[in-house]
């Protein structure tokens, strides 16, 4: 994702010029804040019927105990510790 907004806004800035591109940047931003901050978690949620609040929670930790794999491995292991509890 960040690799093709970064093509679009070159390609805005070539086109269009510098208002167009830092338009086209300040969506780009936004819509994948909506997308990792809200869409996500609800998705995630849904699937593992978990609160997406404690799984924004879950990844927030995990990538502070372990890194990014902490972050990639905390959904399931909390789905995991759901399900046996």
């Amino acid at each position: 994702a960040v690799l093709t907004g970064m093509l679009a806004v070159i390609v805005a800035l070539i086109a269009k010029g510098w208002i167009y591109a830092l338009i086209t940047l300040a969506l780009i931003i936004a819509v994948q804040q909506l997308e990792g901050h809200v869409l996500q978690p609800l998705v995630m949620g849904r699937a593992v019927a978990i609160h997406p609040l404690a799984i924004v929670l879950a990844i927030a930790g995990g990538a502070v105990m372990a890194g990014i794999v902490g972050a990639l491995l905390a959904v399931p292991a909390l789905a995991f510790l759901n399900s046996a509890i």
